[in-house]
């Protein structure tokens, strides 16, 4: 006997989880010791994610006696446009209701959208699998999966000299050593006699297992941190009140920085997709003509999960600290920005 069957399967998705801004050029106001009024644009958007996925899928199967032989693979393509811009409209704070008639900001902020990126990804997964029906009860399985992805954005790496010194990573390298096998076992115990054959009756019975190494994915999320990194990072950030007198509402140029408070979260070079490594084994045993108990365990063990954190991370001197304490006493302080404080370099 022998057969062989094929499918293939085509998809597209189109994924839009924006929120909708309804005021797409006015900065916000904020006015503190005025109820901590608020009013214009809201400084927290555009907030915009579109993803397509350009998929193909193939599976053949191909049986000869014992033996069931699938092979295949899966394809897809992924265009990303990443528009998470926080304060590119810009924020002018204001002390009280004199300061705003009278246009005596306190601070103002503005954020170039340096932070909106397209990303293209491909990731490339390929199977075997081949079930052996070695006796009349029992089957062995065995596979192997290779699983690769591209490297969007080289992950926001770089190749200059200076950021190179400041931590920053060189550009992202493709995993390329993704290899799955997959193992195992179906067995349906012929016990005659014996306490076996009460516990384990032939027919009424079966145990089976498996263990197998599978791969995830970076996901895009990941790149939003590293792609507000130096140089992406000009900003426009004053706090100083004779720089701020008829100020608004035209923001400074903003400037980018490198020195000693730079932030820089980053993705390793030689990052590598998360691995997972799965293990089953169960029993199951009919019960009368209606009921099955099933006992089984299920295990598993994951590494190179991505974890990102500040490569630059600030040192608070105690003289800055004491003027923080001091000038964060409220919500309107806080949203003042009481944190960099008059005199002190600012923090990351």
């Amino acid at each position: 006997f022998r057969s062989l069957i094929n499918e293939s399967r085509v998809a597209y998705t189109r994924l839009d989880p924006s929120f909708v801004d309804r005021d797409t050029t006015r900065p916000t106001i904020v006015i503190t010791n005025f109820n901590t009024v608020r009013f214009g644009g809201n400084e927290n958007f555009p907030q915009q994610r579109l993803e397509k996925d350009y998929q193909f899928q193939n599976t053949s199967t191909y049986l000869r006696g014992r033996q069931s032989l699938k092979f295949g693979f899966d394809i897809t393509h992924t265009n990303l446009f990443s528009n998470i811009a926080a304060g590119s409209k810009g924020r002018w704070v204001f002390q009280d209701l004199a300061g705003f008639l009278n246009n005596s900001a306190t601070s103002e902020l503005f954020i170039p959208p340096l932070g909106q990126f397209r990303a293209k990804q491909t990731r490339q997964s390929y199977f075997v699998q081949d079930d052996i029906k070695l006796t009349r009860n029992f089957t062995a399985n065995i596979g192997l999966r290779y699983e690769t992805a591209g490297v969007p954005m080289d992950y926001f790496g770089t190749t200059d000299a200076a950021l190179l010194a400041a931590v920053v990573p060189s550009p992202g390298k493709r995993d390329s050593n993704n290899w799955g096998p997959r193992l195992g076992f179906a067995y349906s115990p012929e016990f005659d006699k014996g306490f076996l054959s009460t516990l384990l009756p032939s027919g009424k019975s079966s145990i089976r297992g498996g263990f197998g190494v599978a791969y995830d994915t970076i996901f895009f999320n990941a790149l939003l941190n590293p792609a507000t990194n130096y140089p992406r990072n000009s900003r426009t950030s004053i706090a100083v009140l004779a720089q701020l007198v008829d100020a608004y509402p035209t923001f400074a140029p903003p400037t980018a920085t490198l020195n000693s408070t730079t932030v820089f979260t980053n993705i390793q070079a030689d990052a590598q997709m998360p691995t997972t490594h799965f293990r089953t084994l169960s029993v199951q045993r009919q019960i009368g003509t209606g009921y099955s108990l099933e006992l089984g365990y299920s295990g598993s063990r994951t590494y190179h999960l991505l974890r990102q954190s500040e490569a630059n991370p600030g040192i608070l001197d105690p003289a800055k600290a004491a003027a923080v304490v001091a000038g964060c006493i409220s919500q309107a302080t806080l949203t003042a920005g009481c944190e960099n404080p008059a005199g002190f370099s600012r923090s990351p």
